[in-house]
């Protein structure tokens, strides 16, 4: 995976995510974002370096990935 710095950003034109939810390594949940398109962008800023999953949801899927913020 690639840094982050501020922003994360979300594109897929194969899976819809309604919901993004991330999650830091010791499984805490860190922020909820409601998402109204296929591409998105989450705000990093403020969050302390290290490594976090990004949870992607609709009603029927759950996409998992991980993610760097530096």
């Amino acid at each position: 995976p690639v840094p982050a710095n501020d922003k994360l950003y979300y594109s897929s034109s194969t899976f819809k995510a309604d919901k993004a939810e991330l999650y830091a390594i010791d499984g805490k949940k860190m922020d909820t974002i409601i998402l109204d398109s296929s591409s998105s962008s989450i705000n990093t800023k403020g969050l302390e370096s290290g490594i976090y999953f990004l949870h992607l949801s609709n009603n029927q899927n759950t996409i998992i990935k991980k993610v760097i913020i530096d």
